[in-house]
């Protein structure tokens, strides 16, 4: 499947540009959030209701083995984005 400019489809992009009132639309939905090392943001099969932008730290994703230990996935910088594969759309993170 191929997007409106004929290429393949990527990674979503937010342009704001200079239209000033969608920035402030858009902030206006913006929280901001301090968590605790350990806080669990996304689980597996829940749905993706938010785009979470990392700010500053870093986000640990991890999966679960056969024998219920921690698996290190990932990790996610500042300036890094998640749950965006569902976002708007209620679909289940994954």
């Amino acid at each position: 499947m191929k997007n409106s400019d004929g290429n393949e489809p990527g990674y979503p992009l937010i342009q704001i540009g200079a239209d000033r009132e969608k920035f402030e639309t858009l902030l206006e939905k913006t929280v901001t959030h301090a968590l605790p090392c350990g806080t669990i943001v996304l689980e597996k099969g829940n749905p993706s209701d938010s785009l979470y932008i990392v700010l500053e730290g870093r986000v640990k994703v991890v999966g679960i083995d056969s024998n219920g230990d921690e698996q290190v996935l990932s990790y996610y910088a500042p300036g890094d984005y998640f749950g965006w594969m569902g976002f708007g759309e209620g679909m289940l993170t994954t």
